[in-house]
């Protein structure tokens, strides 16, 4: 076994995986029949239609008692505004750092390439 014969099996692999995903988006958008298509596309599109209203309905329900909870429990209510008051302490925290990392990083590019192009000019005055 060669290099490219590991290489042709890797892109074989990945050709027909794009090609089940992309036959299994034909089936779940209508655009291929039912009757027609690989049973497997069917049972996988029949779970994501069954999946899409029980997830949406568990964080439905789960938003409205957050709701009922942060109006009805002071207890619920003060331990909520303090974990936010954490978490906007925590964002502003990482935010800052994240600034100085961009700063730092934006002037290494320019001491990096402006040492770049010191050294070509120099290179060209002494040739």
């Amino acid at each position: 076994m060669t290099i490219r014969d590991i290489g042709l099996g890797i892109k074989t692999l990945l050709e027909w995986i794009g090609s089940f995903f992309q036959d299994w988006r034909d089936v779940l958008i209508w655009q291929t029949n039912w009757l027609d298509a690989n049973i497997l596309h069917v049972l996988m599109s029949l779970g994501l239609y069954c999946l899409i209203p029980v997830g949406t309905w568990g964080v439905i329900t789960e938003s409205l008692q957050h709701r009922r909870k942060l109006k009805d429990d002071e207890q619920y209510r003060e331990k909520w505004e303090l974990e936010q008051q954490l978490r906007v302490k925590e964002y502003k925290e990482n935010r800052a750092k994240s600034i100085r990392v961009v700063i730092y990083l934006f002037l290494f590019i320019i001491v990096l390439f402006t040492s770049l192009i010191l050294y070509d000019s120099w290179q060209r005055s002494h040739y």
